[in-house]
């Protein structure tokens, strides 16, 4: 009741939100009994944005990573076949989320025991493969024929795939502060931003199936100038890819930009990596080591060739090699007597030595921009068993000039970040499956080739403990002293260092249309992080309950907290009387209730309330709430579509902050963070055009109740409004 009486807004909404969405819950349970399974959708894009949705509720990275919704829709338009398929072209299905390692085992099993698959009805009958699984992964397979599986006329290969040409057009209406003229020291006029606030996204791309891929990506984000200034050549950022499937003896060929998956992510992972979530079985990597780049992040990626050959039916050799500019702030002082030049970064962050953020707007980032070299070489070779899977990999760096020369003996919690011209990266991977039990692990080492050597491992299991009941749990110890510039295995860090922690999941489904999803993740950090003065803790835990009478049906309520040591705040140290840098336990806590109806064939309903608060255990609990309504209108006859959201927030710190996926134009989506009190609205629009050309628009504002002003420094746009729109075209050919 505090709460409430404390925020205005909170009173003037919150009796009628909740109102709302009361009668309505009543009134679609009450509709449960005539509720009718609809048949799933044919149309190509919104059976990839269901798909999509449901997983990216429950992970950030792969509602932010345009190459997410690429993979699924490749997979859609050139379905696997399950009768023919090997556990390699499987894996596939099991980076898009859509299978697990175990439901793969099962179908490989099944077909060696049983034979080929008849029909689609025939899934039911295979192990561990549920209806929600047999739903999910329908529109991304097939039961016979294969492109692939002939031999294609070159020029057909090259030209006579699918084409499909982006254009992307994005823009902040207010006018924000990095806009703005001034006076600069001679008393002329200039803007901090050289370029305009228009943001710009291009991109070309050919597919002929699964064995032949190419295209160009091209972007300019708001700041950067435009075929002017600094950027003569047009676009700030290029990127372009060749991938070619079983050309001889090689499985895959990569020329150009590619991604690079090894082992568990320990020494290198650049694609999509699931984290925490209420899947459990997400925490394993999988998934081919090279796959065409083609998204706009401009430091994640390799750049130059990798192969992939089958030395014999079960041992592959994977060899790359990569040169690219990267961004650093190259400094240059007293030490350049003695011929030292120093490197560092701009930003204090955990995220690496190198600036990724890829932002070329003011002159001070424009000097940074490739100012370092990078070359990375390696390989994996992998033994494809049966029953066990296992590997050696390795990944060499190199930099023209040192990194993060200067930024040691300066910050305490800096002491092991790498520093220096060259790096080395060795692991031992393995997957083992015994019966229902599938083991996963990896070991690796680190030499920064300056004297410091560390080492991680990271092993896990997931089991079938009852046709009702599956079971996770994972083990990591990564040292302080080891460094991986490209990892991202499963962790509770931005980086796979300082770290020691033990992950459970379980999953039960007592009935076809209850689930319930648990874990619980403690971890430590044994040496000091970026503003925790100290060895530090931390305690994660979550369930959710979710109940789907039927396809057009699903409500589910979840139930998390975070539990870990940080630094006090100024605010709190005044208030203890104590240091600043004394390490605290600080609570995050969140509760969330989502209802999703299909009305009809073309109405779907979405309500949420999710609720959250933040306590340090000296200031007063912070406390939060956000509540909206979805409606999506998609009609199969018509060429158009859209949805549109509705939404109120009241927050009253940015560590009570909540997220909520939102949809956007195709190939863009993204989760938020909600801080403040205020209202959101947004209106996405799609026409089909004709057959080959699709139109899409958006518009979203965010209204804040209690700011003068959104945003921070150049950022920042006076008044207390932020309104984006966006507009796209796909023209297919």
């Amino acid at each position: 009741m505090r709460f409430l009486k404390k925020n205005n807004i909170l009173n003037k909404w919150g009796g009628r939100v909740w109102t709302m969405l009361t009668f309505l819950s009543i009134g679609l349970v009450c509709c449960l009994q005539n509720a009718q399974a609809q048949k799933l959708k044919d149309d190509e894009i919104e059976e990839i944005q269901n798909i999509i949705e449901l997983l990216a509720e429950d992970n950030e990275t792969i509602a932010n990573n345009d190459t997410y919704f690429e993979l699924l829709s490749d997979l859609y338009d050139n379905k696997i076949d399950l009768n023919k398929a090997s556990a390699d072209k499987l894996a596939v299905l099991g980076n898009a989320g859509l299978l697990t390692e175990r439901q793969i085992n099962s179908l490989i099993q099944y077909r060696e025991e049983v034979g080929k698959i008849i029909n689609k009805y025939e899934l039911q009958a295979i192990p561990k493969w549920d209806l929600n699984t047999i739903r999910k992964v329908l529109p991304f397979v097939k039961i016979k024929g294969d492109i692939g599986d002939f031999n294609v006329p070159l020029g057909k290969l090259l030209f006579g795939g699918k084409h499909e040409l982006f254009i992307r057009y994005g823009k902040v209406l207010e006018e924000q502060r990095g806009y703005i003229p001034r006076l600069n020291a001679e008393g002329e006029e200039e803007t901090p931003y050289l370029g305009s606030q228009h943001k710009l996204y291009l991109r070309y791309r050919h597919k002929y199936g699964q064995k032949i891929s190419y295209g160009l990506t091209a972007e300019k984000d708001a700041g950067e100038e435009f075929f002017k200034g600094s950027q003569s050549q047009g676009f700030d950022y290029y990127s372009a890819h060749l991938f070619v499937k079983d050309v001889g003896p090689f499985k895959s060929v990569a020329i150009g930009d590619y991604h690079l998956r090894l082992g568990q992510g320990l020494t290198a992972w650049t694609d999509v990596g699931v984290g925490k979530s209420p899947y459990i079985e997400g925490i394993k990597r999988q998934g081919a080591v090279i796959n065409p780049y083609t998204s706009v992040n401009e430091y994640r990626f390799f750049r130059g060739l990798a192969a992939t050959a089958e030395l014999s039916k079960k041992i592959d050799l994977t060899g790359f090699v990569s040169y690219k500019n990267v961004d650093n702030l190259i400094e240059r002082d007293t030490l350049e007597e003695i011929g030292l030049i120093v490197v560092s970064t701009t930003v204090a962050t955990e995220s690496g030595n190198i600036i990724e953020d890829g932002l070329h707007r003011t002159q001070a980032e424009i000097d940074k921009k490739h100012a370092n070299t990078q070359i990375n070489a390696g390989g994996d070779l992998t033994y494809r068993g049966k029953k066990l899977v296992a590997g050696i990999s390795s990944i060499y760096t190199q930099f023209e000039n040192g990194v993060n020369l200067d930024v040691f003996g300066t910050d305490p919690y800096n002491l092991f970040r790498f520093k220096g011209e060259q790096h080395l990266n060795i692991s031992a991977h393995y997957r083992y499956l015994v019966g229902n039990i599938n083991f996963f692990g990896e070991t690796a080492l680190s030499n920064d080739m300056n004297g410091q050597i560390g080492w991680a491992t990271l092993n896990g299991a997931l089991l079938s403990l009852h046709p009702t009941v599956d079971a996770s749990i994972l083990f990591r110890h990564f040292e302080p002293e080891f460094q991986s510039l490209f990892g991202d295995p499963f962790m509770e860090s931005s980086t796979p260092n300082n770290e020691t922690g033990i992950f459970t999941g379980l999953q039960i489904k007592p009935s076809k249309v209850w689930t319930i999803q648990a874990y619980s993740d403690l971890y430590k950090h044994p040496w000091l992080r970026f503003r925790i003065d100290g060895p530090s803790w931390g305690h994660e835990k979550l369930i959710q309950v979710t109940y789907k009478p039927s396809r057009s049906l699903v409500i589910y309520g979840r139930f998390d907290t975070k539990t870990e040591g940080r630094n006090l705040t100024s605010d709190a140290e005044d208030a203890l009387d104590a240091n600043a840098d004394y390490v605290y336990a600080h609570k995050r806590t969140r509760y969330r209730l989502d209802l999703r109806y299909k009305l009809n064939k073309a109405v779907t309903l979405k309500s949420r309330v999710q609720l959250s608060s933040f306590e340090d255990g000296v200031l007063d609990k912070q406390r939060g709430y956000m509540v909206y309504q979805e409606l999506s209108y998609q009609p199969l006859s018509s060429p158009v579509s859209f949805n549109t959201r509705y939404a109120f927030f009241d927050i009253e710190s940015w560590d009570a902050r909540i997220y909520a996926y939102e949809k956007d134009v195709l190939y863009f989506f993204s989760i938020p963070p909600f801080n403040n009190r205020g209202r959101r609205f947004y209106f996405n629009l799609r026409y089909n055009l004709s057959k080959n050309i699709t139109l899409w628009g958006r518009y979203a504002r965010t209204t804040y109740d209690n700011l003068d002003e959104v945003g921070n420094g150049n950022e920042a746009s006076l008044g207390n409004t932020r309104t984006d729109v966006k507009a796209q075209v796909r023209i297919r050919f």
